[in-house]
């Protein structure tokens, strides 16, 4: 967490930039230096691919190395002088390669033990039945290798069974981290322990040589502009693209004598180039030689281990009735009018342990900044009156709402969040201010004139969706303007330092310019995360069920993730509403965990202030079997109640069983703990209910509650790798693994008991319940779900 030296640093520096309203520099932190290995389009093998499909530096258990062995490096042990004095990513310990001798007239050791050691590798001496070699390998730092023998041949340890996947459909051999008590210190630096959102890779592209004069790489890496001239060295062209983002995604192609535009014949994966033709494709770029983007902090919060809790300020919880104020007036009724909500009531929530109680380590909060006073018309048709209690109607952008509280109410919330190691995100809407903003009326040359409004003579996507006014009384920015791109920049800045927040959720990320959400997170990069040495986290809203819109900012320059509404319907149309079977779940499951790259930190939901309260979608009888139905048709008429009995509430915990099973943030949007009833926008945001829950309802908030702490204490259920193990058309099973440890999930959407098979034999360990089960098959009751572990 932040300290208050850190905190109050950043506050004053960001508050003189907001002021003076100036742009920041360069960043002119120094980086790693690396030189990766060859990846992406070899023209032959490379056992150090990364890039598109594996990751050689991170994920396997121990290996032995074979008949390997520890050495010493550095002094001799018997002398009184101790080891050289180096930094661990310096330090080397000699390691003992072996591979049995035979035949064979030459045996080469490549791997990452070095920079380019894919590359350039080091040669092993026979002794009798044994080839070796002993290697200096970077202290405490997972290595992989293979073997070349007779010039041509690759090979894993035969002596090692611990293997990777090596990129290219085979394996390559893993020596576990090393550590000696004597050692070497080189001169360039091993990889620092950074998080994958901060790392940066060489990455190296070939092309194999025909004959050609000329071949020059082209692709997204620099929009698809000069491109990198690529240099024949022997059987191929080469050439190196220098600090792509981990896990960000890289469309190219080959321009062959300066004219002929070709795939990468040696990568299979690609994407359509929109003139009828396909690029090549890496999904997500890794590397096993990486750079650390500006300074890390070791104990910086990875956000994969984050639980997100949607607070709606003003329907949360009541915690100072002097702000209350009256009522709106101008027709608007209660339920789209202020009720009370304020920041001391979510202080009030957050001292008595009841985020923590749910496992929730974040809040997003709705947007705090002061809104108009005035009412308004619904928007696409919608005729009821409307106040800004909902906070995106932002008036004075440098104010608290008054009826949510003061600054220093505000600034006491987050400290009570930080002192329960509990983080903050801010919902900032950046496309639009209302038109009684002093924004609006001292600068109309900074938004789009005249107005165009979005389905009523603007369309709602491609470049008029970034154009139009959401209504007449929302004037759209154009960030286009460098002064209002500046400004408005700026202002998000100036809430970072005013209250030390830890990221933002950003609305309606399609309806912006992209060079906003560049100078956003280049500022913060420069500005925040440098003083705080923590990832300031940004996550995104892009309301479709297309992910290529949804990746598009996925990326390290833009986003960290976005909330992925395809796998929310998914989930919907599977668990809730069972109009298809589980298998629709398990395919997009695997679409959703490869589509966005290792980098990205995706937040996965079932329920948000869009979409009716998921608790009617598991009813017996659904609201819709349409995943995408609004519900707007019963927000203010013949409004559903709350479901009785607890198959909905079973349901739905179905569905909090798998969010909280699999990799990405779980976001629980306030009151679907208890299901909470609601259909579309208003009435999908009634004030939360602290009493006189039904037992149903307290089923499911339990259920939560532990689904939490099972989260927090086994990491594959954060950052692991699922496999299918049971799937039928009502029952499905997976496998989480990560760092060694399998977690295994059942769900049964069914009505009655189904069998679950393909765990492993013997006693598992039923965590949801505390019972011991046997497998490799168990009884999973009525809708509902068991996470094993043996």
């Amino acid at each position: 967490m932040k300290t208050t030296a850190s905190r109050t640093l950043l506050a004053f520096g960001l508050s003189a930039l907001w002021m003076m309203s100036c742009a920041s520099g360069d960043d002119d932190d120094a980086k790693t230096p690396f030189q990766p290995p060859v990846t992406g389009g070899s023209g032959g093998y490379d056992a150090g691919d990364g890039g598109v499909s594996a990751n050689g530096g991170g994920d396997a258990s121990a290996g032995s190395g074979g008949t390997a062995t520890g050495g010493t490096g550095g002094s001799d042990a018997g002398e009184e002088a101790g080891p050289p004095a180096c930094a661990t990513e310096y330090k080397r310990c000699d390691h003992e390669f072996t591979y049995p001798a035979g035949s064979e007239t030459s045996v080469e050791l490549r791997g990452s033990f070095k920079a380019d050691g894919w590359d350039s590798g080091v040669a092993l001496t026979k002794n009798g039945t044994t080839w070796s070699a002993t290697v200096p390998v970077p202290y405490d730092f997972q290595v992989t290798y293979k073997y070349v023998v007779d010039g041509t041949t690759w090979v894993i340890d035969p002596n090692n069974a611990n293997t990777v996947p090596d990129g290219q459909g085979g394996q390559k051999s893993v020596l576990a981290p090393q550590s000696c008590a004597w050692w070497s210190c080189a001169s360039d630096p091993a990889p620092g322990d950074c998080p994958e959102s901060t790392r940066a890779c060489d990455f190296k592209f070939v092309y194999p040589y025909g004959g050609e004069s000329s071949v020059t790489l082209k692709g997204s890496f620099d929009s698809w502009g000069v491109g990198v001239p690529m240099t024949q060295d022997g059987t191929v062209w080469s050439a190196v693209v220098d600090d792509l983002g981990w896990g960000t995604s890289v469309q190219y192609k080959f321009v062959i004598n300066g004219t002929e535009w070709v795939k990468d014949p040696n990568n299979p994966a690609e994407i359509s180039d929109g003139f009828g033709g396909f690029n090549s494709l890496i999904s997500s770029v890794t590397c096993e030689w990486w750079s650390c983007e500006g300074t890390v902090n070791p104990d910086a919060f990875d956000w994969r281990d984050a639980v997100l809790y949607f607070v709606f300020t003003d329907r949360f919880h009541n915690g100072n009735l002097s702000n209350d104020g009256g009522p709106t007036g101008s027709g608007v009724l209660p339920a789209a009018d202020y009720q009370g909500g304020d920041f001391a009531g979510i202080t009030a929530k957050i001292n008595e342990g009841y985020f923590t109680e749910l496992g929730v380590n974040t809040l997003w909060i709705s947007p705090p900044m002061d809104n108009t006073s005035s009412a308004g018309v619904g928007v696409g048709g919608d005729t009821h009156m409307y106040s800004g209690y909902h906070g995106y109607w932002i008036a004075d952008a440098e104010k608290t709402e008054e009826r949510f509280g003061t600054m220093t109410e505000l600034e006491a919330m987050v400290e009570a969040a930080h002192a329960k190691d509990i983080r903050v995100l801010f919902d900032y809407p950046m496309n639009h201010v209302h038109e009684d903003s002093p924004v609006y009326a001292q600068h109309p040359d900074w938004f789009f004139q005249p107005p165009c409004i979005c389905g009523a003579g603007c369309d709602w996507d491609g470049a008029e969706g970034k154009r139009c006014w959401f209504t007449e009384y929302l004037p759209d920015f154009n960030f286009g303007n460098t002064d209002a791109r500046d400004w408005s920049v700026s202002n998000a800045l100036w809430w970072v330092a005013q209250t030390g927040i830890d990221g933002f959720r950003l609305d309606a990320v399609k309806h912006i310019e992209d060079q906003w959400l560049l100078d956003l997170r280049s500022r913060l990069k420069n500005e925040v995360e440098s003083v705080t040495q923590e990832k300031f986290y940004l996550v995104g809203e892009t309301f479709t069920g297309d992910r290529n819109t949804i990746g598009y900012y996925v990326k390290p320059s833009m986003l960290d993730g976005q909330f992925e509404f395809p796998l929310r319907n998914k989930l919907v149309s599977t668990l809730l509403t069972r109009a298809e079977p589980l298998g629709g779940l398990d395919a997009d499951l695997g679409t959703y965990e490869t589509f966005y790259g290792s980098g990205s930190i995706m937040s996965t939901f079932v329920g948000n202030h869009d979409v009716p309260r998921p608790i009617h979608f598991a009813e017996d009888a659904p609201i819709s079997t349409n995943a995408w139905y609004d519900g707007k048709d019963r927000a203010w008429d013949n409004k559903p109640g709350l479901p009785s009995g607890t198959s909905a509430f079973e349901r739905l915990a179905n569905a909090f069983t798998v969010l909280f099973t699999i990799q990405g943030v779980p976001l629980i949007y306030y009151g679907d703990e208890i299901g909470l009833p609601g259909a579309g926008d208003p009435d999908n945001r009634r004030f939360m209910q602290w009493s006189g829950t039904s037992q149903g309802q307290n089923l499911l908030r339990d259920h939560i509650k532990k689904l939490g702490k099972i989260r927090a204490d086994h990491a594959p259920l954060r950052r692991g790798t699922r496999a299918k193990v049971h799937l039928t058309d009502d029952v499905y099973a997976y496998k989480m693994s990560y760092g060694g440890e399998d977690v295994f999930v059942a769900v049964n959407r069914s009505d009655s008991p189904q069998q679950a098979s393909g765990l492993p034999s013997g006693a598992l360990t039923e965590l949801l319940s505390g019972s011991t089960v046997s497998g490799p098959s168990v009884t999973v009751p009525a809708r509902s779900s068991m996470i094993l572990v043996p």
